[in-house]
């Protein structure tokens, strides 16, 4: 027990790393058990499991008893080896290297490791097979050469980062314990691997798998009965009731080591006896808990798994939402790589084994506002945004259709997406569904989904214009069918629009009711027509920016006479959508149709020439060029007649970036 009196004592509770095997606050689980006992009788063994579960500093432990029993160890780190521009040679040769390091003999690697012509043909593997046959009891000091060795290679999941296979190495270590019954002295050699891996996933070839004959060591978190034995003296002389502090810990962290020792360390120094364990998970864990590498280590985990890394997420969002799911209802292949970045953990529950959250913390940190955001990095832009723009506002106008559509289905399908995207891409598809089942004249499905597509290019799915060129279309003649392309659509929107022949359809009885209402505006206030029009021009200049790059948005202002007027039933010229980042609406015409027929000719057409230089003031007002300025005696003139008259500040500007030009 530490003695917690002395000025500027250490924490006896250790928060990462690899604790010593010495330390009083090292927990004793069921794993050290059944790991000693196998490597005792000379088996091999793996524990494989999430970082920070305490694989290094079990395996510290239970080294120190063997050395204590007799045996000669050697422990690989193969991070510290290395994996960025490896050779093949030079890394069996840092294996044998660090062997000898370990077990304190002198031999030289590097004069050794210098094949003749004829090993130079035989495979590098050859090599590390003669050390350990061969050479390695030969090096051990004569009263030695008796012992059991030990080898363990920790982090093994680095082997995958490597640029060569290590399949030979593997199986090599495969045939030391096949062929013990030839080779007297591999009965005395065990093997043990540690590290964050599917051991399937460490060899292309599963037949010459050493884990096989391998005994896999389960290690779980701390029960509290294990905990007491651990970390209940130390909490002892810190708590008033250490007992109920303990047993709230372990509740919260279901004995996640690195948590449990967090917690403990955090009330060492809180200097509390009376410490809230919710708050200072709260404070300490919680609360910025992106800043703390252990959580970040469970993100960076599930983001190696890239290819499945969508499927991963829609399994833990259901374990989210059942609290627990059957084990076998769930993929091995997902569960282990679930199991390996330290979210959930497997339980036994009358005889069934089932997937849960690791704990009350991760719970916490990695919700549906977590899981959501991890969703959204899964997603396109265009698809988030109409996603999350439809969910707003209802609007059809952000359903899904032709290649995006198809394009979030194969996501679907093959990403597993969430629920709320599942619902939008079945409303989308029934609604594309809906509108092709209305092209009643095309009998193959295709010709009637290139035509819909068009359709909707046309109208942006405005509801009236959508049903008046479905219905132009299922009364047009065609001859055949496979004459009928995106061009065939085109033609027939200008024909029906333009062709005198053909006008007279829904389609232009529609475009002829909003010049009409223009044509209303006009009569009541040329002044109001003229500034509509003004706002209206600027919109389409923006509508019809060719890219990206160069696209210009024109944003809405609530109350704004003329907006609002462009928007209204009556007109609705514009449409209102929302922006890339959603704090707000950008305009846009309606529709292609709309900015077709209502052009830019068109709004010249129809501009009332107010005081003489109203067309000239609106073009410069909506195209900000200089070649619209009123000049020389022109300008003189209108100076003089507008001397007595009040001039709205678009006008002044005008009037005066007229002046400035001359």
């Amino acid at each position: 027990m530490t003695n917690i009196n002395q000025e500027n004592c250490e924490s006896p509770f250790q928060v990462g790393g690899t604790m010593d095997p010495d330390s009083s606050t090292y927990v004793e689980r069921e794993a050290d058990i059944i790991i000693e006992r196998v490597l005792t009788n000379r088996q091999y063994a793996y524990v494989f499991n999430t970082r920070q579960i305490g694989k290094s500093s079990l395996f510290r432990r239970v080294e120190k008893k063997l050395i204590l029993n007799g045996w000669k160890t050697a422990y690989i780190s193969l991070t510290k080896i290395g994996v960025n521009n490896m050779t093949e040679t030079r890394w069996y040769c840092d294996i044998i290297k660090k062997i000898v390091g370990d077990l304190h003999v002198k031999f030289d690697v590097n004069t050794w490791w210098n094949p003749t012509p004829k090993e130079e043909e035989d495979s590098i593997i050859f090599q590390l097979d003669k050390f350990i046959r061969e050479i390695l009891w030969s090096l051990l000091p004569l009263e030695d050469q008796e012992k059991n060795i030990l080898i363990t290679f920790d982090e093994i999941d680095t082997v995958l980062s490597l640029k060569f296979s290590t399949d030979d190495f593997f199986a090599l270590i495969r045939e030391f314990y096949n062929d013990r019954h030839h080779t007297p002295q591999l009965n005395r050699l065990a093997f043990c691997f540690l590290g964050v891996a599917d051991h399937e996933d460490l060899m292309t070839d599963i037949n010459r798998t050493p884990f096989n004959n391998a005994q896999p060591i389960e290690l779980k978190g701390f029960t509290l009965e294990e905990a007491q034995q651990g970390l209940f003296q130390e909490l002892v002389n810190l708590v008033e009731e250490p007992e109920k502090i303990l047993k709230e810990i372990i509740d919260q962290t279901r004995g996640q080591p690195y948590l449990t020792q967090f917690l403990c360390d955090k009330i060492f120094w809180g200097k509390n006896r009376t410490p809230e364990i919710k708050q200072l998970i709260r404070n300490y864990l919680i609360k910025n808990w992106s800043y703390n590498s252990h959580f970040a280590r469970i993100v960076t985990r599930l983001n190696k798994y890239d290819k499945t890394k969508a499927n991963l997420l829609k399994i833990y969002q259901r374990i989210r939402q059942e609290k627990r799911v059957l084990a076998n209802e769930i993929r091995e292949k997902e569960r282990i790589y679930l199991r390996l970045s330290g979210l959930v953990v497997e339980t036994e529950i009358d005889r069934q084994t089932y997937v849960e959250i690791y704990n009350p913390i991760y719970r916490e940190i990695f919700d549906n506002t977590w899981l959501d955001s991890q969703f959204k990095e899964r997603r396109p832009q265009w698809y988030e945004w109409r996603k999350t723009a439809w969910e707003k506002s209802g609007d059809e106008f952000y359903f899904l259709c032709d290649e995006q559509l198809r394009i979030a289905k194969e996501n679907n399908y093959h990403r597993i997406l969430t629920d709320d995207d599942q619902k939008f891409i079945e409303e989308s598809e029934l609604e594309y569904r809906s509108d092709i089942r209305d092209i009643s004249i095309f009998d193959k499905k295709e010709t009637r989904e290139k035509i819909i597509d068009r359709l909707i290019y046309w109208t942006n799915r405005q509801e009236t214009l959508l049903k008046a060129l479905k219905d132009i279309v299922n009364n047009a003649q065609v001859d055949d069918e496979k004459n009928i392309d995106e061009r065939w659509m085109d033609d027939l929107v200008e024909i029906s629009l333009f062709d005198h022949e053909l006008k007279n359809n829904n389609l232009t009885a529609i475009i002829d009711g909003i010049k009409q209402r223009i044509e209303k505006i006009k009569q009541e206030s040329e002044r109001q027509l003229f500034d509509l029009l003004v706002t209206y021009g600027k919109i389409l200049l923006s509508s019809q920016s060719q890219s990206e790059e160069s696209k210009k948005t024109f944003k809405y202002v609530e109350g704004d006479r003329e907006q609002e007027l462009l928007l209204s039933s009556d007109i609705g010229l514009i449409s209102k959508r929302w922006n890339k980042d959603f704090t707000g609406y950008d305009l846009e015409v309606s529709n292609p149709i709309y900015q077709k027929m209502f052009n830019l000719d068109y709004i010249e057409q129809i501009l009332p020439n107010i005081r003489g230089y109203g067309i000239k003031l609106a073009k410069w007002l909506i195209f900000q060029q200089n070649e619209y300025l009123l000049q020389n005696q022109e300008l003189e003139d209108i100076v003089k007649e507008l001397a007595d008259q009040n001039l709205v500040l678009d006008e002044h500007k005008f009037l005066i970036r007229s002046r400035i030009l001359n």
